[in-house]
């Protein structure tokens, strides 16, 4: 709960709705009740003050490990919860250091986005030597092609000439000067 307030700024449940139910209701509320996930309140428009900018930076920060570490921590049955505070301490480690937290069960879209998140530099730096790559492969393939279609047109010159060439001898020049 308290952890939900530093995030939220508010409880997980509000106090008015609280204070006006009986004890027993609100035993009841706290047993029964899914509280509302902190990127949601959040999310809500009534936590803005007038004048203010939205929480859309906070938002951000809080929505994905966060709101499955705080719910984690505010599950009605008892077995889903943290077991220790330390597990729920390594786990808020784990979020600061960008890697999977264990309070979801993580899907491979979501262990990717947390390497590549902890690995991006050296994951931009492959991008670019991989784009580097392509890019000269491109080129090469591009002059590869020119250089095969120049060869073309020479053997094709070549050609022409030997058969333009080919039929001029003495007899034909009618003793002409043919030498050339």
């Amino acid at each position: 709960v308290l952890l939900y307030e530093l995030l939220v700024g508010r409880p997980p449940f509000e106090p008015e709705t609280l204070l006006k139910a009986g004890f027993d209701e609100m035993r009841r509320i706290i047993r029964e009740t899914e509280p509302v996930k902190p990127s949601t309140k959040l999310a809500t428009p009534r936590l803005a003050t007038p004048g203010s900018a939205p929480c859309v930076p906070q938002l951000k920060e809080v929505r994905g490990d966060l709101d499955w570490i705080v719910m984690k921590c505010l599950e009605k049955d008892r077995q889903r919860r943290y077991e220790t505070a330390n597990s729920l301490a390594e786990d808020i480690e784990r979020h600061l250091t960008h890697e999977p937290v264990r309070a979801a069960a993580p899907s491979r879209l979501y262990k990717t986005r947390k390497f590549m998140r902890k690995h991006r530099f050296g994951l931009a730096t492959a991008a670019s030597l991989v784009l580097v790559l392509l890019t000269a492969v491109g080129v090469t393939s591009c002059q590869s092609v020119r250089a095969q279609k120049a060869e073309q047109q020479a053997k094709l010159m070549t050609d022409f000439r030997t058969e333009m060439l080919k039929d001029l001898r003495a007899s034909v020049g009618k003793g002409e000067n043919t030498a050339m």
